[in-house]
């Protein structure tokens, strides 16, 4: 047998080839068909969704140069970084655990739009994830451009005592403002007048009393106390509560028997939750239906009330003078709806004797002083930040305002102060004799009521 013919002969050889040779055959089948099989039933994946590491943003509050930022960290890693970044300036970068937080950005522009981005960055800065994005606006400084209307009435000359304590706006053309009015009776000065009416250009005495079936009465407490509160007046003579319904008066509680010193403040946010403050540290709630009296540890007296629905906090002042014009006793509390706490005292604040009134926006209590005007961030910083001087001639009574940059202060002379935000400025008073008590704000009318002399005053300032 030759060579050629081994070859060709069937065996072990021959077997072996053929059996790699089909199998390789069978196993290229087998991946075309599955190939083919996947094309025809499997759909494409698309891309995951990238994870989200900043959510929820929203203002809490807003300056000229300050925003405050609620965020939620859905998740993040072990020493990773959030950078803000506004209008492509690094502004804020700092290292988080996941869950809501406050962030607080400063040194911004006044009256500057922003568009925020929010970076996260792991260990070795990388960015994980870019695609949290929210826009806002810093507020501007407000131009006070006043003019003054001053409405003069001359008290008869048999009254004794004459002067405007509170003012409460209902709308443009309609006012109440509440005193003491008495006329001499020939034994006793009495409150024979409970205020006054503006509306639609008219004044008008008023007598509160003949509204709310105590005619046969004359009331020996003058009114002391104005508030709007759901576009509602309601007012205190320090023994009732009484409301304007629009068409008359109504008490909608009486007090007198708890024998409670004199009530000449008033704020509330409804008509079940109303606060009510005055002499000897008298601080009460009246919830709709019960008038409770809350312990405040201190006897001397109130002189400005306020509070805050958002955060529910209720604010007043005290103030005491002894007679030396060099000490005062004055000190600034807040309530919880539990507990009462000093959360300022003046004379741990270099230059500020004395606060003789507050009022809050935001995240901020404003307060007039002594010789300034101030603001404490109530809830983290917890810092008396002063904003501006007072003249020596002139004592803020009472400060109001609509925003972080429009803030009146009125107060003796018949001086009013705005605040733009950044500054203060003074329009001046009438004369000496004359102080504001109280002012009242709606749209772009300031409202100040007070005393002149032996007459009333009452300014009107629009802006």
């Amino acid at each position: 047998m030759n060579k050629k013919q081994i070859d060709l002969l069937p065996g072990r050889s021959f077997r072996r080839v053929c059996s790699v040779r089909v199998s390789a055959l069978l196993l290229i089948g087998i991946i075309v068909l599955l190939a083919g099989g996947c094309a025809k039933t499997v759909e494409p994946v698309p891309d995951a969704e990238p994870k989200k590491y900043v959510t929820d943003i929203s203002i809490e509050d807003v300056t000229l140069s300050e925003v405050w930022l609620n965020l939620n960290l859905t998740q993040t890693l072990p020493k990773s970084q959030l950078v803000i970044l506004a209008n492509d300036n690094e502004v804020h970068t700092g290292e988080y655990s996941y869950g809501k937080k406050l962030i607080k950005l400063q040194e911004l522009n006044a009256g500057t739009p922003y568009e925020l981005e929010f970076l996260v960055k792991d260990s070795l800065e990388n960015c994980i994830d870019s695609s949290a994005v929210f826009q806002f606006e810093t507020i501007d400084q407000k131009a006070f451009n006043f003019k003054i209307s001053r409405i003069f009435i001359p008290a008869p000359a048999e009254f004794q005592a004459v002067e405007l304590r509170s003012i409460a706006i209902l709308d443009e053309n309609h006012f109440f403002t509440v005193g003491d009015l008495r006329k001499d009776t020939g034994n006793i000065y009495w409150a024979v007048y409970s205020g006054l009416e503006y509306i639609n250009g008219s004044l008008n005495l008023m007598q509160i009393d003949d509204f709310i079936g105590d005619s046969t009465e004359i009331n020996p407490f003058p009114y002391n106390a104005a508030e709007r509160i759901n576009n509602k007046i309601y007012i205190t003579d320090g023994s009732n509560i009484i409301v304007n319904t629009g068409t008359d008066w109504q008490k909608i509680i009486s007090f007198f028997h708890l024998n409670i010193p004199g009530i000449k403040h008033l704020w509330g946010n409804s008509a079940n939750n109303i606060y009510l403050a005055g002499n000897e540290g008298t601080f009460a709630r009246y919830d709709g239906s019960q008038f409770e009296r809350i312990n405040t540890g201190t006897v001397t007296d109130i002189v400005d009330l306020w509070g805050s629905e958002k955060y529910n906090y209720v604010w007043f002042c005290t103030y005491e003078y002894d007679g030396d014009g060099k000490s005062f006793t004055s000190k600034v509390y807040q309530y919880d709806g539990e507990t009462v706490e000093i959360i300022i005292d003046c004379n741990d604040i270099e230059g500020m004797r004395y606060v003789r009134s507050i009022w809050s926006y935001g995240r901020r209590l404003y307060l007039a002083g002594d010789k300034g005007f101030y603001h404490y961030d109530f809830l983290d910083e917890k810092a008396v930040i002063k904003t501006g001087e007072i003249r020596d001639i002139y004592e803020i009574r009472k400060i109001r305002g609509i925003n972080h940059n429009t803030i009146y202060g009125v107060g003796t002379v018949g001086v009013v102060y705005s605040f733009d935000g950044a500054n203060w400025k003074f329009e001046t008073g009438w004369s000496l004799s004359t102080i504001y008590f109280d002012l009242d704000i709606i749209d772009n009318k300031v409202i100040a009521a007070g005393i002149s002399g032996h007459d009333y005053k009452i300014g009107i300032y629009t802006f």
